[in-house]
């Protein structure tokens, strides 16, 4: 494996094991989304279980202000 390189998590991200979400509230397409993450230097998540989708939405709404 190679050399594991640990950055700061920026402000309103929420790292949860190895990965880093943001949630965004609003109205956008699939297309918008993806272009928007991939300008934060991101990928769009695409959750594939209902487990997941609650663990990551339970993280993140404990975080909004």
């Amino acid at each position: 494996a190679g050399e594991m390189i640990s950055t700061p998590v920026p402000s309103k991200w929420v790292q949860i094991n190895r990965n880093t979400y943001v949630l965004y509230h609003g109205r956008v397409t699939w297309s918008e989304a993806a272009t928007f993450c991939r300008a934060q230097g991101a990928r769009l998540a695409i959750l594939k279980s209902s487990m997941a989708i609650n663990i990551i939405t339970n993280s993140m709404t404990k975080t909004r202000p």
